[in-house]
């Protein structure tokens, strides 16, 4: 517990032969959000945002749909209306690819060992 700062030593005894003991320890503010059902502190602190510009997801987008097997026509006539999606249109379309791959938890697990091995 100590060494992942859950709580703090404050009386050890040590002596030769005998495995160390320790006899006081107080408990840490991650100790103590360890303990809460629900995360803690640490749970709302410790959140991470992640956002995309406009422009990342347009290229995004335009790369899958110049790699996906269709007729170059429909190729050319997706990345055209691509082009004129504004912003919050291309953050609702990764919103609905998130779901997607959310409601296929397989193809999601798949998809992260993948990311991972990177």
């Amino acid at each position: 517990m100590a060494e992942h700062n859950f709580i703090e030593p404050s009386a050890v005894r040590e002596a030769m032969g005998v495995p160390r003991q320790m006899l006081l320890a107080k408990i840490t503010a991650s100790g103590l959000d360890f303990l809460e059902s629900d995360g803690g502190l640490g749970a709302i602190l410790n959140v991470v945002t992640v956002r995309f510009e406009a422009e990342t997801l347009r290229a995004l987008l335009s790369e899958k749909i110049q790699a996906a097997n269709i007729p170059q026509a429909d190729k050319d006539t997706l990345l055209s209306k691509l082009q004129t999606f504004s912003s919050d249109i291309l953050k609702a379309i990764i919103v609905k690819l998130i779901e997607k791959g959310i409601e296929k938890p397989e193809q999601l697990a798949k998809l992260v060992e993948m990311i991972w091995k990177m």
